[in-house]
């Protein structure tokens, strides 16, 4: 419930970068699925920082997911295929 209630006040950019910076697929995967546009950033956290999060934490898994809703952001996870 708090997850629901802290993604509705707009802090969803704020989690997408700091899930991906800790390498969190599960919860990106959540992220994206609710918001597939998260990826282009929210508030103070843009595109680049949300890809240099993913980057840095050199998860290979959770990059990939999040470059694929950079370059398909309506695309569904189904497309995609769970990891």
């Amino acid at each position: 419930m708090k997850h629901k209630l802290v993604f509705r006040s707009s802090y969803g950019g704020w989690f997408l970068y700091t899930t991906a910076s800790a390498g969190d697929l599960g919860f990106v995967q959540e992220l994206l699925e609710r918001d597939p546009l998260l990826v282009f950033g929210e508030g103070e956290y843009g595109v680049t920082d949300i890809l240099y999060a993913a980057a840095r934490r050199k998860n290979c898994e959770v990059f990939s997911l999040v470059f694929y809703f950079v370059v398909s952001p309506r695309s569904s996870l189904v497309s995609f295929g769970r990891m």
